[in-house]
């Protein structure tokens, strides 16, 4: 009975990345002499910004890109969890949300550099333009429409706006159709 009460059991299987534990040693309670990391799949820690985390909820999926092997090298994850209280990031109030990798990779490693993209709608089908292409008066929408010789205003019905900025046309604009920047915008 007193041999197992000197038995240390990890509670997942993993690889011990530190050892400082040595024969005699006094271990102190708020001193760790053993580290490890698991070899399942890893887990992204990203912080969602207060504005965007109304779009983003658990079982989303994910492409991330690890800064070590570029943009071109894409691995799949999944949101498992979305904390409830909001923690200030350059004094942003932000949300911790915890992504889990699809599969186990061995080019991953512990402590590398993430950046993650969340799909919270997919749309196909959709014609969309630069918010910026917009006009708004007495509320409704315009663009400036490129017909033959011409350029018309044309009054627009919109939809959902992209992350990237890109607001979605229900109606009033036709696939091919060519759209000019407002002057505003170009001055």
């Amino acid at each position: 009975a007193m041999l197992g009460k000197t038995l240390i059991t990890a509670p997942f299987t993993g690889v011990i990345t530190k050892m400082d534990a040595k024969v005699g040693l006094i271990a102190s309670p708020n001193s760790p002499l053993v580290s490890m990391i698991g070899t399942g799949a890893f887990q992204i820690e990203s912080y969602v910004p207060e504005v965007n985390i109304g779009l983003v909820s658990v079982g989303n999926d994910a492409l991330a890109t690890l800064d070590a092997y570029g943009e071109e090298v894409k691995f799949g994850a999944r949101v498992v969890s979305i904390d409830p209280a909001a923690t200030l990031r350059d004094g942003v109030p932000s949300y911790r949300a915890v992504l889990q990798l699809n599969e186990a990779d061995p080019r991953i490693k512990s402590g590398m550099t993430a950046n993650v993209v969340i799909t919270t709608k997919e749309k196909t089908d959709v014609i969309a333009i630069p918010q910026g292409l917009l006009t708004e008066r007495d509320g409704k929408s315009y663009v400036m429409v490129v017909t033959g010789e011409a350029t018309v205003e044309r009054e627009v019905t919109t939809g959902d706006v992209s992350s990237r900025g890109e607001i979605e046309i229900l109606s009033g604009l036709n696939a091919g159709d060519v759209v000019l920047v407002p002057a505003a915008a170009t001055e």
